[in-house]
């Protein structure tokens, strides 16, 4: 379906500890040197790796222009399916797409949850668009000053940037100066 739009678009696929991609291209190329993703990416037809995992897909994303990015979520919303997604980004040009509810607050509530730490007292540092829900869900939400304007303004706090230790200035200014 994802296809439609572009038909020889390199689509990305998360399965638990698994990384699928059609092809390594540049930006595949980067995440994986700069470590973004501790593990090779199995490279191949990820529409067979869809069809044939037992596991369940984590996320699809691709990463591709505004226009074909735009392309995408009329796709799925003309097939009636946009409500049953989650769709964010992490990065440049990337749609990332999940099911309905599952986003990095969600992840944050259940783990708070599961461990009885009530959300007040829970901090989450964030510089991308797929961190705004974590940012809310947290008692302390802290965006990065490099990050997009709607990021910073789902924070609470907004520290330095993460090109110059805006996360360990964070952690030592609300956590460590507090032990």
């Amino acid at each position: 379906m994802i296809r439609q739009v572009a038909p020889d678009l390199n689509i990305g696929l998360e399965l638990a500890d698994e990384w699928h991609v059609d092809f390594i291209d540049d930006v595949t190329q980067r995440w994986y040197s700069s470590r973004q993703y501790g593990i090779a990416p199995a490279v191949g037809d990820v529409d067979r790796a869809v069809a044939t995992t037992e596991r369940g897909v984590s996320k699809l994303y691709v990463v591709a222009p505004e226009q074909v990015r735009q392309g995408i979520v009329q796709v799925l919303a003309d097939k009636g399916l946009r409500r049953r997604l989650s769709l964010t980004s992490s990065g440049e040009d990337m749609l990332e797409i999940m099911a309905a509810g599952v986003n990095k607050g969600a992840a944050l509530h259940a783990v708070a949850t599961l461990l009885g730490i009530p959300p007040a007292q829970v901090m989450a540092l964030g510089d991308g668009l797929n961190d705004i829900p974590l940012l809310r869900q947290a008692g302390l939400g802290i965006a990065m000053a490099n990050a997009p304007e709607p990021v910073r303004l789902a924070a609470r706090i907004v520290a330095g940037p993460n090109t110059a230790d805006g996360w360990a200035s964070a952690v030592e200014k609300y956590v460590l100066a507090a032990v």
